[in-house]
C-alpha cells in the first residue's frame, strides 16, 4: 500500500486499463530523489500480472556508453528481432554492437523499439518501465522517447522515472506527472506502519526533517540520530546538508556495518551497471571476495538477485551511496578489477571506461583506447557519448598534439550532439592548446611535430589522429572532414533553412532532438590524396585546427539564430582552409551560401564569388555541386541559362563513382525549385525520400518532404500536399526538427489559406513563425507572409493581402522561392487596390526570372501579370497567351486562378456570354480543389454575368474527405490499396503494424468497406 499517493495511483491505472483496450500511452513520473517513484513503478508492476513487462532502471556510469540503457531493458524482447523490417532491424543491431560495418540510423533504432516492444507483446498489452531515466545514455533516451511519441494503438503503456536535479531526461511532449511530499496525515501513518513507534521527539524530528520525503521517512529512523541512544548522533547535525546526501549517510551507515568482504562485493556490483553475474564474479575474484559474501546485504536488504539472475540494488541512492562513499584506493581498485574482468575484445568499451576511471595521471594507452571507444559511438550514433569519451581522452593524454586532436573531436561531438556550450568549450580549448603546441615546436626550432593534425589528411577531409599502428581509429572522423560532411547539404538553401543547421538538417537524425549530421559513414569512398596536398596540409596545422575550431562554432551561432555571425565564421574557416584543402574549403562556402540565404542576396552573391574563385581538383565530389551552385545562382548566372538538375544529379552520382553523397542530391531539389525546375526537383526529391526510408537519415527526408510538398503546392495538387506536409511535420515534432516545424506548419498554412479556413491558416502560422531562434527570422517565415496574403486575397481583404505579400519584397526575403511565386499575387492585390506601381521593381524581377527559367507555366503567369497591369486594349491579348501557355493538365489552380481574372475583365467589358465560359471553368477547378473562397468568387461573377447559378452548390470533395479520413487513415488506406501489407505501410510510415491495422480497422466503416481488396477501386488513381 502507498500511501498518500492515490491520485497517482490512479493515473497509472489507467494507463495500464487503455493498454489492456489497446491503447497505446506513456507517462513521465518526475520528483525528487526518495519522492517514491521506484514504489510507484513496483506497485504499477505488481498491477500488470496479466501483461508482458520489460523494465529496466539507469545507472550513472551507463551514460557514457551509448545504447546501454536500450540493450539492457530490451535484452528480453531480442527474440523478435528477426520479425523487424530490415531497415530497423540492422540499425539496432549496429547500435547494439551485433552488426560491423553498419551506421546506426537512429530514427530507425527509435522504430525498431517501437516495433520491437509491439511484436514482443504480441496479441496482449505490455507494460515498459524504465526507472532512474534520468540515467539513461543520450541514445536510448533519444530512441526511447521517439518511441514513446509514436505509440499509437499498440498496447503497450511505457512509464518513466525521472529524479529531478541529476543527468538529463528531455522528452517534451509527454504527459508527466509530478511526485510531490506527502500529505502531513499520509506521512504520519507511514512512520507508524513502516518505522515502529519511536519516541515523540524522534518521531516530530524524522517528520520536520524529512518533510514528507517517504524515503526519508523510511530510512532517517535508522540512521544514528534517530534516537538519542548512541550519544547524540548526526542529524542536528547533518540538518543543513541536502536531504539526498543524508540518506545517502544513512544508507552507508548500514553498509559500514557489513563485514569486509561483503562491503568489497557491493563496490564493485555499484561500480558495475550491467548488474551481470558473470562479470560480478570475475572482479570480485580479482579482490580475493566473492559470491559467499553476498549474503549479509542480502539479509540487509540492500541488495535483491532478480528473476533474471541480475543484482540488483533496493533503491538507486543505496548504489550511490556505497560508490561515491567508498574511500578513494577502494574505488581505483573496483574499477581496475572491473576493467581486468572485461573481455577486451567482445566488451572493448566497458574495459576502457573502467580504465580510464581507475587512472591517477595521464597515461596515453588509456586514452588511446578511450579514443577508440569514442570512435565506435560516433559510428553508432551515440554523439554525446563519444563527446565524453574524446573530451576524456584528451585530459589523460600525454601526447599534445593528439590531445588537440581529441578536443576537436570532442567538440564536433558535442556539436552533433546538440550540446552548444560544451562543443563551443571544447573548440576554444583546443585552439589554445594547438596554439600552445606551435609556440612550443617553434621553440625547439621550428620543426612542426610529425603527427601534426593535418599531416596525412585525405583530400577535401581532415586528419586522424594515428593509432599506434598508423590507422585512424574508427569513426575518429576529425572536424574538416565534418566540415564537409556533418555540414549538412541537405539542407533546403534556396527556400529553406541552412544546411548545417543542427535543427533541420541532420543527417543522423538524433532522435528526439536536433543534431547536426554524421561526418561520414560506412563505404564512404576517399579521394587519393596527392603529396602536394599533404605538404601543404602540414605547412600550417594551425590553421588547420582554427578552421576546425570556427565550423564548430559557426553551427552553435546558427544554432542559437546568429546567421550573421555563424556566416562570417563560416567564411574565416574557408579562408584559412582554402590553401591546404580547397575542397574543404568549399565544403564550408556550400554552407555559407545556405547561412547567407537568411541574410539577403547580396551575401548569396557574396559567397558564390568566394567560391567560384576557388580552384578545386577535378577529383574533389563537392566540384559537381559547387558548380551547379554557382552557375545557378552565382554573380552573372542571370545572363547565362541555368543548369539541368538532372544533369547536376548525374554528374553528382558520377563524381562518386555512383556512390553518391545525399546530402548533395537533396540540395540541388531546393536549389531546382529556386530555378523553376519543379518536375524534376519533384521527381529527384521523390526518389531521394524513397532511398532515405530505406536507408535512414531523417533530417533529410523531413528536408525532402518539404520540397516534395512545395512542388505540388505549386502543381496544385493540394491533397498530395497535405499528405506530403502533414507526414513531414509528424516526423519533424517527433524528433525535435523544429526549422522544419517551422516550414512544413508554413506550407499547411497555405493550403488552408487557398481553402479559405482561416482559423487553421492562422493557427499554422503562428506555428510556423513561432520557430524563429534569438533574432533570427523563422525559417518558415517567407512562406508564412505568403500565405497570409493567399488567405487575405481570397477573402477579398485586398489591403490586408498587400500588406502581407510586400513583406517578400524585402531585400532579406525577396531571392527566397516563395516570394518569386508570390509576385502574381502581389501584382493582383496591387492592380485591385489601385496601385500597381508598388509591385513595378518584383515585377521587372519575376519577368527576368521567369524568361531565365525557360518555363511556359512561369511565361503565362507573366502574361497574367501584365494582362491585370495593361490598359484595356492591351489586357486581352495578355489573357489569351497565358490561358494558352497554361497546360490544363497541370497547374490547374494557376490555370483557373487566370480564367477567373479573364472572366472579371470579360464581364465588366460587358462581354458576359464570352465570360461565362471561362467563370464556369473556373468554378469547376475550384470546387474540385476545395478552394472555397475562389469558388466563391467564381460563382459570384458567374452570377453577375447572367448564368444560373446554385449558391448551396457543394463542393465536390476527394474520397477521403467526403468519408472523413484524417490525414493519417486516407494516407495508410491510399497504401493499402496499392496491395502492401501492414507491416510495409508501417516500415514506410514509421508506424507500428498494429497502428496501421487500427486505423485500417477505423477507416473501412467511413469508407463503406469491409475489406482492403475493395480499396482499389476507391482509389485507382493511387
Amino acid at each position: 500500500m502507498l500511501y498518500g499517493r492515490d491520485t497517482e495511483t490512479a493515473a497509472l491505472e489507467e494507463l495500464l486499463a487503455g493498454a489492456r483496450a489497446g491503447r497505446s500511452g506513456v507517462l513521465v513520473v518526475r520528483g525528487d530523489a526518495g519522492i517514491g517513484k521506484t514504489a510507484l513503478l513496483e506497485q504499477t508492476v505488481a498491477a500488470a500480472r496479466d501483461l508482458t513487462v520489460v523494465r529496466s532502471s539507469g545507472v550513472e556510469f551507463e551514460a557514457e556508453l551509448p545504447y546501454a540503457g536500450l540493450q539492457l531493458l530490451l535484452r528480453r524482447a531480442m527474440g523478435s528481432l528477426e520479425a523487424l523490417p530490415v531497415p530497423q532491424r540492422r540499425a539496432l543491431r549496429a547500435a547494439f554492437g551485433l552488426e560491423a560495418d553498419t551506421a546506426s540510423e537512429p530514427m530507425f533504432v527509435g522504430l525498431a523499439v517501437l516495433s520491437l516492444l509491439s511484436d514482443h507483446a504480441g496479441e496482449g498489452p505490455l507494460l515498459c518501465v524504465v526507472d532512474d531515466a534520468q540515467w539513461l545514455d543520450r541514445a536510448s533516451t533519444d530512441a526511447l522517447v521517439f518511441a514513446a511519441r509514436r505509440l499509437d494503438a499498440e498496447g503497450v503503456a511505457m512509464v518513466f522515472a525521472v529524479r529531478d536535479g541529476a543527468g538529463s531526461f528531455t522528452a517534451p511532449g509527454l504527459p508527466e506527472l509530478r511526485l510531490g511530499p506527502l500529505p502531513e496525515d499520509a506521512a504520519r501513518a507511514l512512520l507508524a506502519d513502516r518505522g515502529g513507534a519511536p519516541a515523540d521527539t524522534v518521531r516530530t524530528r524524522v517528520l520536520c526533517e524529512a518533510r514528507g520525503n517517504p524515503l526519508a521517512l523510511l530510512e532517517l529512523p535508522l540512521g544514528p540520530s534517530a534516537d538519542t541512544r548512541g550519544g547524540g548522533g548526526s542529524a542536528a547535525a547533518g540538518g543543513g546538508l541536502p536531504l539526498t546526501t543524508r540518506l545517502q549517510m544513512a544508507f552507508h551507515g548500514q553498509v559500514s556495518h557489513l563485514p569486509p568482504g561483503t562491503q568489497t562485493l557491493l563496490l564493485v556490483a555499484a561500480a558495475d551497471h550491467t548488474g551481470d553475474p558473470d562479470i560480478l564474479v570475475r572482479a570480485a575474484a580479482v579482490l580475493g571476495v566473492g559470491v559467499d559474501d553476498l549474503p549479509p546485504a542480502e539479509e540487509a536488504k540492500l541488495v535483491y538477485v532478480d528473476d533474471e539472475d541480475m543484482l540488483r540494488f533496493r533503491h538507486p541512492l543505496v548504489r550511490a551511496a556505497i560508490h561515491q562513499r567508498a574511500a578513494l584506493p577502494d574505488r581505483l581498485a573496483a574499477h581496475r578489477a572491473l576493467a581486468e574482468a572485461a573481455d577486451p575484445v567482445r566488451d572493448p568499451d566497458h574495459r576502457a571506461w573502467h580504465l580510464a576511471a581507475a587512472a591517477t595521471g595521464p597515461d596515453e594507452a588509456v586514452a588511446t583506447a578511450l579514443q577508440r571507444t569514442a570512435g565506435r559511438a560516433r559510428e553508432r550514433s551515440g554523439h554525446a557519448a563519444a563527446s565524453a569519451a574524446y573530451e576524456r581522452a584528451a585530459r589523460l593524454s600525454t601526447d599534445p598534439v593528439a590531445r588537440v586532436e581529441r578536443l576537436l573531436l570532442a567538440a564536433e561531438s558535442a556539436s552533433e550532439a546538440g550540446d552548444i556550450p560544451r562543443a563551443r568549450a571544447f573548440a576554444d580549448q583546443a585552439t589554445r592548446a594547438a596554439g600552445t603546441e606551435a609556440e612550443a615546436a617553434a621553440v625547439r626550432g621550428g620543426a612542426e611535430p610529425s603527427s601534426a593534425p593535418t599531416a596525412h589528411a585525405e583530400p577535401g577531409t581532415s586528419p586522424r589522429a594515428s593509432t599506434p599502428g598508423g590507422r585512424a581509429p574508427a569513426g575518429s572522423t576529425s572536424a574538416v572532414d565534418a566540415a564537409g560532411q556533418s555540414a549538412s547539404p541537405d539542407s533546403s538553401g534556396p527556400g529553406g533553412p541552412a544546411p548545417g543547421d543542427p535543427t533541420s538538417t541532420a543527417d543522423t537524425g538524433g532522435v528526439g532532438r536536433p543534431v547536426p549530421p554524421r561526418p561520414s559513414g560506412p563505404g564512404r569512398p576517399a579521394p587519393t590524396e596527392s603529396a602536394s596536398t599533404a605538404a601543404r596540409g602540414a605547412a600550417n596545422p594551425l590553421s588547420a585546427v582554427r578552421g576546425r575550431a570556427l565550423y564548430v562554432r559557426a553551427l552553435a551561432d546558427f544554432w542559437e539564430g546568429d546567421f550573421g555571425a555563424a556566416h562570417q565564421l563560416l567564411l574565416e574557416a574557408a579562408d584559412l582552409l582554402a590553401e591546404a584543402d580547397s575542397a574543404a574549403a568549399a565544403r564550408m562556402l556550400v554552407q555559407a551560401t545556405h547561412t547567407a540565404w537568411y541574410l539577403g542576396d547580396d551575401e548569396v552573391a557574396g559567397t558564390l564569388g568566394r567560391l567560384a574563385a576557388l580552384e578545386l581538383p577535378p577529383w574533389a565530389p563537392i566540384r559537381p555541386v559547387a558548380e551547379f551552385l554557382v552557375r545557378a545562382i552565382g554573380p552573372g548566372s542571370a545572363a547565362a541559362g541555368p543548369p539541368d538538375v538532372a544533369e547536376a544529379a548525374a554528374a553528382s552520382r558520377a563524381a562518386r563513382g555512383g556512390r553518391v553523397d545525399p546530402r548533395d542530391l537533396v540540395m540541388l531539389c531546393g536549389v531546382g525549385l529556386a530555378l523553376g525546375q519543379d518536375a524534376a526537383a519533384y521527381d529527384l526529391a521523390t526518389a531521394l525520400a524513397a532511398e532515405s526510408r530505406e536507408s535512414g537519415g531523417v533530417g533529410r527526408l523531413t528536408t525532402l518532404m518539404f520540397f516534395r510538398a512545395e512542388a505540388e503546392l505549386f502543381d496544385g495538387r493540394l491533397d498530395e500536399a497535405v499528405a506530403t506536409a502533414s507526414e513531414g511535420l509528424r516526423i519533424s515534432r517527433d524528433t525535435g526538427q523544429q526549422q522544419w516545424v517551422s516550414q512544413l506548419s508554413s506550407a499547411l498554412a497555405h493550403v488552408a489559406a487557398l481553402r479559405g479556413d482561416e482559423a487553421e491558416c492562422r493557427r499554422l502560422v503562428d506555428e510556423a513563425l513561432a520557430g524563429g531562434a534569438g533574432t533570427a527570422m523563422a525559417p518558415g517565415a517567407p512562406w508564412a507572409y505568403w500565405s497570409q496574403g493567399m488567405l487575405e486575397l481570397g477573402l477579398g481583404r485586398t489591403q490586408f493581402a498587400l500588406d502581407r505579400l510586400s513583406l517578400l519584397t524585402e531585400p532579406t526575403v525577396r531571392h527566397h522561392i516563395s516570394a518569386t511565386r508570390g509576385v502574381p499575387d502581389l501584382v493582383e492585390a496591387a492592380v485591385r487596390l489601385g496601385v500597381p506601381e508598388r509591385a513595378d521593381e518584383p515585377v521587372a524581377r519575376f519577368e527576368a526570372w521567369a524568361a531565365r527559367s525557360g518555363q511556359d507555366w512561369a511565361r503565362a503567369l507573366v502574361a497574367r501579370c501584365r494582362a491585370l497591369r495593361a490598359k484595356d486594349a492591351d489586357a486581352e491579348a495578355y489573357f489569351i497567351e497565358a490561358l494558352a501557355r497554361h497546360d490544363p493538365h497541370r497547374r490547374v489552380l494557376e490555370s483557373a486562378r487566370t480564367a477567373l481574372l479573364y472572366g472579371e475583365w470579360l464581364r465588366r467589358a460587358r462581354r458576359k456570354s464570352e465570360a461565362r465560359g471561362h467563370l464556369r471553368t473556373a468554378l469547376e477547378t475550384f470546387e474540385r480543389l476545395g478552394a472555397r473562397p475562389w469558388a466563391d468568387r467564381a460563382r459570384s461573377e458567374l452570377g453577375a454575368s447572367g448564368a444560373s447559378v446554385t449558391v448551396s452548390q457543394e463542393t465536390v470533395r476527394s474520397v477521403a474527405d467526403e468519408a472523413g479520413l484524417t490525414p493519417q487513415e486516407s494516407q495508410i488506406v491510399r497504401l493499402a490499396a496499392l496491395g502492401l501489407t501492414n507491416r510495409d505501410i508501417a516500415a514506410q510510415l514509421f508506424l507500428s503494424p498494429r497502428t496501421v491495422g487500427h486505423h485500417l480497422y477505423k477507416a473501412y466503416p467511413k469508407l463503406g468497406v469491409v475489406s482492403r481488396g475493395e480499396l482499389a477501386a476507391l482509389f485507382p488513381d493511387t
